[in-house]
């Protein structure tokens, strides 16, 4: 993983994400607007694909509680949330290269636990083989 990140699952299986007190937006980005979603990481892939390969200038993906615009000056994350309640770490601004790192190693994370699921384990016993 990139940096100092802590991806984990809690206790109900919700994937976390933690990390450095300044990356808190990106964390939280990746916790509920990203959740547990490879196809959602797949279209910011896409998305930060085509901004850098010139086929788009910039791309913007509205999620469940965070906007997050793309583009070669980089990443703009915003909440979505009502502005009556003042945040001082919005919006929050990250290059492009360090957003691409931390959304593969969020879908490696995810994707990995996919494979690994543990509910699938419970589905055969070992005596189911013996």
């Amino acid at each position: 993983m990139a940096r100092n990140h802590n991806f984990h699952y809690d206790d109900q299986g919700i994937p976390r994400a933690g990390g450095p007190a300044n990356e808190k937006p990106l964390m939280q980005f990746l916790e509920s607007d990203i959740q547990g979603s490879d196809s959602l990481c797949r279209a910011l892939m896409d998305d930060i694909e085509a901004i850098g390969d010139g086929s788009d200038d910039e791309r913007e993906f509205i999620g469940n509680v965070h906007s997050a615009t793309m583009s070669t000056a980089g990443v703009i994350i915003e909440r979505l949330a009502d502005d009556a309640v003042p945040d001082e770490q919005y919006p929050y601004k990250l290059p492009l290269k360090q957003f691409r790192e931390v959304v593969e190693d969020w879908e490696v994370f995810i994707m990995d636990d996919q494979f690994d699921d543990i509910t699938l384990d419970d589905e055969f016993s070992d005596d189911d083989y013996a």
